[in-house]
C-alpha cells in the first residue's frame, strides 16, 4: 500500500529551500544529476538565474506530514535541439522509494509542463542506477545516450605542456587565461567569452546551462580565473575555451566546458587547452579532476582517454514523447 504523502508546489521561501537542499544532500555528491544542489543559496541562486533569463524554474514538494520526502523541478530545456523541449528531475528520500513519491511528482511535473505547450520531455538518472533507469522505462521513456564520468589522477596524467604551447604558437593560437584577458581588457573580456560560451555550449546536447544569465556566467567564470584557458586566434578572436571549478570533494577540481569552434577544429586546440588545465591543476597540488563527456562525442572521449582519464558510470539522458500517453505499465508504486 502506499504510503499517505501529499504533493505542491514549492514556494520560494527560504525553509523550503533548504529543506530541498537538506534532500538533495542525503544522496552522495557524484550520483546526483544536474541541476541538483545541497545548500539553500545555490538553489535559490540557481532559480534566480533561471527566471532572469525568461526561463523560470518551478519545484515541486512532497510531504509526509511536514516532512520533505521528494522533490521535483521542471523548466523548459532550450539547450536540446527538439521543439517545445521540457526538463524534469525528481529526487525522492532513500527510504520513500517504491511508494508512488516519485511517480506522482513525476505526473505533477509533466502536466503542468504540458500546460505550457511542452512536447518533449527530457530527464536524466545515474547509469548505473537500474532502478531508475527501469523506473523511467516503466514511465514512457527511452534512453538517448550517456554522459560519461571521466576521472584523472593528475600523477597519471599525460601531458607535455611545452609541445602544447609551441604547437599553437605555429598556429598563430594564443593560449591565455581570464585572469590575464581581464588584466588587458577589463571592460570587454567577460562579454566576450559569454558570446563564446554560449555557442560551445549550445553545440553540446546536455544541459551546461548555456540558458542562465550573464551574470551567472561571470560568478562561474570568476571562481578560478587563472585555471580558465581561453584560445586566441591571430585575428584576435576568442575561438576556444577550458576551464575548471573546484569540486565538492578535497582535492578535486571538475572539467566545465571544452570547446573550439567549428571552423577552427580539428588543429589540435582543444587538446591544448585540456593540457593546461592539467597542468594547473598539477602546479596547484590538486590530486584529481573529474570529467563529464557526452558518448556522442567520440573527439573529445579520445583526448581525455590519451591523456589519462578513466571512465566511469556517468548520466543517462531519457527522453519521452509528451503528446503521446503514459503507458499502462507504468503504476505509482514502482517509486
Amino acid at each position: 500500500m502506499t504510503a499517505a504523502h501529499t504533493i505542491r508546489r514549492a514556494r520560494s521561501g527560504a525553509s523550503q529551500q533548504a529543506a530541498i537542499a537538506l534532500l538533495v544532500a542525503q544522496t552522495p555528491h557524484d550520483q546526483r544529476c544536474d541541476f541538483e544542489f545541497d545548500t539553500p543559496a545555490d538553489t535559490q541562486a540557481f532559480d534566480a538565474d533561471c527566471a532572469a533569463a525568461l526561463n523560470p524554474v518551478t519545484r515541486y514538494l512532497a510531504l509526509a506530514g511536514r516532512t520533505v520526502i521528494g522533490t521535483a523541478l521542471a523548466l523548459r530545456a532550450p539547450w536540446t535541439r527538439t521543439p517545445a523541449p521540457g526538463w524534469l528531475q525528481i529526487r525522492v528520500a532513500p527510504d520513500w522509494r517504491g511508494q508512488g513519491v516519485g511517480t506522482r511528482l513525476l505526473q505533477r511535473a509533466e502536466h503542468d509542463l504540458r500546460t505550457t505547450g511542452v512536447q518533449t520531455f527530457y530527464t536524466e538518472a545515474r547509469s548505473d542506477d537500474q532502478y531508475a533507469a527501469n523506473w523511467l522505462v516503466q514511465h514512457g521513456y527511452a534512453s538517448q545516450f550517456q554522459s560519461h564520468m571521466l576521472d584523472l589522477a593528475i600523477d597519471d596524467a599525460q601531458i607535455d605542456i611545452a609541445q602544447q604551447r609551441d604547437r599553437m604558437m605555429r598556429q598563430g593560437v594564443r593560449l591565455t587565461t581570464l585572469l590575464d584577458e581581464i588584466w588587458r581588457a577589463p571592460a570587454s573580456t567577460l562579454p566576450r567569452l559569454y558570446q563564446l560560451h554560449t555557442v560551445l555550449t549550445h553545440d553540446v546536447p546536455l544541459p551546461d546551462q548555456p540558458f542562465l544569465s550573464y551574470a551567472h556566467f561571470a560568478r562561474q567564470a570568476s571562481e578560478l580565473p587563472a585555471a580558465y584557458f581561453i584560445a586566441v586566434d591571430d585575428d584576435e578572436q576568442y575561438i576556444g575555451e577550458s576551464f575548471v571549478q573546484i569540486g565538492g570533494e578535497p582535492g578535486l577540481l571538475v572539467q566545465r566546458t571544452t570547446g573550439v569552434v567549428s571552423a577552427h577544429r580539428g588543429r589540435g586546440v582543444a587538446t591544448a587547452l585540456k593540457t593546461m588545465t592539467i597542468d594547473y591543476a598539477r602546479r596547484d597540488d590538486y590530486a584529481r579532476i573529474r570529467a563529464w563527456i557526452e558518448s556522442t562525442n567520440k573527439p573529445m572521449l579520445e583526448i581525455s582517454r590519451r591523456m589519462g582519464f578513466a571512465v566511469r558510470p556517468g548520466l543517462t539522458i531519457y527522453r519521452r514523447d509528451a503528446t503521446r500517453r503514459r503507458p499502462r505499465a507504468a503504476r505509482p508504486s514502482a517509486q
